[in-house]
């Protein structure tokens, strides 16, 4: 499923995860030695936009993300997210509910109406492929969009992208090269680690990406190449991630803070 660029929007639409797509269980390490995210900006160029979200923690639990005028907030049963509210001004304005089968995320579903949703599929328990869609008549899904997920280690190593917006159909691959440093998602519930997707990094990702080329649908030839400039701190973690298209221009820069 295309994710939209800002985290914000992306958490209005979606949660999904996988426990088997991440090499990291916060749940086993010492508290003292987990690195949170405090907040993430992120600065879209040709937008001309800056946005910031705020991330607030219990007992390292995320429980919500904010800014100035909205506010997500999450429910859990366990470790495992079931419910998640965006707040408007203190307004509820939209509700995802998420379920499961056993410890995999199975679909979710949003909307007004509760008919957006989304359904995930694994391979020998590794998350392969989402389709989007909504639930129309008779209670049949109807797919709008379909990402496959094709992972190298713990991280995305290409991802194949179909689908049909307003009758025309469309299609495109990724694929990425990553460092062997530490990802600002590192020590998220790994029930929310898919949450992330932010202009700089995906949070299922162990590692951070350096490269983003862009596919031929049809022959899988390079079509142009995206590259990733990093600022780390003492720890290896990410605090500066600028992407540039394949002129060299800078495209967005996502700053990360951490607690």
């Amino acid at each position: 499923m295309k994710k939209l660029i800002t985290l914000f929007f992306l958490l209005l639409i979606t949660i999904s995860t996988s426990i088997s797509c991440s090499g990291d269980d916060s749940g086993s390490e010492n508290p003292a030695d987990v690195v949170l995210i405090k907040k993430v900006t992120e600065v879209l160029i040709a937008d001309e936009m800056e946005l910031t979200k705020n991330f607030s923690y219990e007992n390292n639990v995320l429980v919500s993300l904010y800014d100035e005028n909205n506010k997500l907030e999450f429910t859990y049963d366990g470790d495992k997210v079931t419910h998640a509210k965006t707040f408007y001004n203190g307004v509820l304005v939209a509700q995802t509910f998420i379920f499961y089968d056993g410890n995999q995320l199975d679909y979710t579903l949003s909307g007004e109406n509760g008919d957006q949703k989304t359904q995930y599929y694994y391979t020998n328990g590794i998350l392969s492929k989402i389709e989007s869609g909504y639930i129309g008549n008779n209670d049949e899904f109807v797919v709008l969009e379909t990402e496959q997920l094709f992972f190298n280690g713990w991280n995305v190593g290409e991802s194949h992208v179909t689908g049909n917006f307003g009758g025309t159909p469309f299609s495109y691959k990724h694929k990425f090269t990553y460092d062997t440093k530490n990802a600002p998602s590192k020590f998220m519930n790994k029930y929310l680690r898919l949450l992330l997707d932010t202009a700089g990094f995906r949070g299922i990702n162990e590692n951070n990406n350096l490269t983003k080329q862009f596919l031929s649908p049809t022959d899988n030839s390079i079509l142009s190449t995206n590259t990733f400039e990093i600022i780390y701190n003492e720890n290896d973690y990410p605090t500066e991630i600028k992407e540039y298209n394949a002129e060299n221009a800078l495209r967005t820069i996502t700053k990360i803070e951490y607690q």
